[in-house]
C-alpha cells in the first residue's frame, strides 16, 4: 500500500532489514571502521555490546556484507537474556 505512494521498491518495514537499509551515522560509522580495521590487521576476534534495539545485529549484517569472499569464517555468538 505505501510502497506505490511513496514509490518504494520494496517493503521498508520489515523485522529483518537487509544491509541495504543501512545508514552510517557518526557513532554507526565509526563502529564499522574498528571492525574493518580489527580484520585488516588480523586481529581475531570483536564483542560488540550495547541495549537491546540499539542494532548490533544490523550493524554487523551491514559489515558482513562489505566483507570480500577471502575473508571468513565469520561467526555469531549469541547471549540472549
Amino acid at each position: 500500500m505505501y510502497e506505490r505512494y511513496w514509490r518504494l521498491q520494496r517493503p521498508a518495514f520489515r523485522s529483518q532489514a537487509t544491509a541495504d537499509f543501512f545508514f552510517q551515522a557518526g557513532s554507526q560509522r565509526a563502529s564499522l571502521l574498528k571492525l574493518k580495521y580489527l580484520v585488516e590487521q588480523r586481529q581475531g576476534m570483536a564483542v560488540v555490546t550495547g541495549q537491546p534495539g540499539v542494532g548490533k545485529s544490523f550493524l554487523i549484517e551491514a559489515f558482513r556484507s562489505q566483507l570480500p569472499p577471502s575473508v571468513g569464517p565469520v561467526a555469531d555468538v549469541l547471549f540472549p537474556q
